[in-house]
């Protein structure tokens, strides 16, 4: 079985060990391209506290700084590998969502954080941490770039109907999936096609129709989606876990 992986380039290799452990054969299109901006950080001795919603805003500040001493907030089990590799130690985890980050962060009431994230954000992090009294400065260390064109042996492979599952981590990921399906002129070959979707927001994006199957992770994590498709693995015609 063959298994389409959407994400960022980095991100998408972690991936694709998973589901070769699985068995299966990852297929990579990674749809965004991940572009350090060249803006240095602020003065870190201003703050007690960083957060970062995503491993590529770790590793992109990690290549700009030796700074590891500061609190820092993860929203999930991904992001907080990422900074235990990059060295820091005093890591805080979310399970996976925005809202529980900005909780976690309120319980322990850092004096001043920095937010790091892309320039492309789906949760307004800083203002509500802002409005619940805690100082939040926000600094955008990278952009996610749209590609321009499905990769042509993803192109063939839709139009064989040789994919049997696609993995969607984020709306805007899934609305340019589609978008360039159909610039490809291969929208009508989705319907063979299985989409894991993480979140309910992203299954609108991906457009329910367009698919063979279309389901949502219990809980919007990494951990979540590779429990989702053993699920699908082991599927034996029952359809609770599907949305069309």
């Amino acid at each position: 079985m063959k298994v389409l992986i959407t994400r960022p380039e980095d991100d998408a290799r972690v991936l694709a060990e998973e589901i070769k452990a699985r068995g299966l054969e990852p297929v990579m299109a990674p749809l965004l391209e991940i572009v350090a901006s060249p803006a240095a950080l602020p003065d870190l001795d201003d703050y007690d506290a960083l957060a970062f919603t995503s491993a590529a805003a770790v590793r992109i500040f990690a290549h700009k700084t030796l700074q590891r001493g500061l609190k820092c907030f993860v929203v999930g089990p991904n992001t907080k590998n990422q900074a235990e590799k990059a060295g820091f130690e005093n890591i805080y985890c979310a399970d996976g969502n925005a809202l529980e980050l900005f909780n976690l962060i309120v319980r322990h009431k850092p004096k001043r954080i920095l937010y790091c994230a892309g320039k492309d954000k789906a949760e307004p992090l800083c203002e509500t941490l802002n409005e619940a009294g805690i100082v939040c400065d926000e600094d955008d260390v990278y952009e996610a770039r749209a590609v321009e064109s499905l990769p042509p042996d993803v192109v063939h492979l839709i139009e064989e109907q040789a994919i049997d599952i696609a993995l969607f981590y984020s709306a805007r990921t899934a609305a340019i999936f589609v978008a360039l399906a159909e610039q490809s002129g291969v929208k009508g070959k989705l319907k063979a096609i299985k989409a894991l979707c993480l979140s309910g927001r992203v299954l609108e994006s991906a457009h329910a129709i367009l698919w063979k199957r279309t389901c949502v992770c219990e809980a919007p994590d990494g951990g979540s989606m590779m429990a989702l498709l053993d699920q699908i693995l082991n599927d034996k015609g029952e359809e609770s876990y599907y949305y069309a």
